[in-house]
């Protein structure tokens, strides 16, 4: 009787830990995967973007603020 338990003790042990590892190697590869479809949504993004830049009229160009009345130097 103590054979038998112990034997199913560890096929429960040998299962459990193929079950395990099968679940680590899930998580790993879908992360893998997330990682990849994010890195590639921003390589589109970012090309995207360029490609507006360069389609874009260039901006107007900014008039300069008032300048300010030039400092007086007292020279002695």
């Amino acid at each position: 009787m103590t054979d038998d338990t112990s034997f199913m003790e560890s096929v429960g042990l040998v299962i459990g830990a193929i079950a395990f590892l099968m679940w680590v190697v899930s998580d790993v590869l879908e992360e893998q995967l997330i990682g990849e479809k994010r890195r590639e949504r921003h390589r589109v993004v970012k090309a995207r973007s360029r490609a507006e830049k360069r389609k874009a009229p260039p901006p107007a160009p900014r008039s300069r603020p008032p300048q300010l009345p030039r400092a007086r130097v007292h020279r002695v």
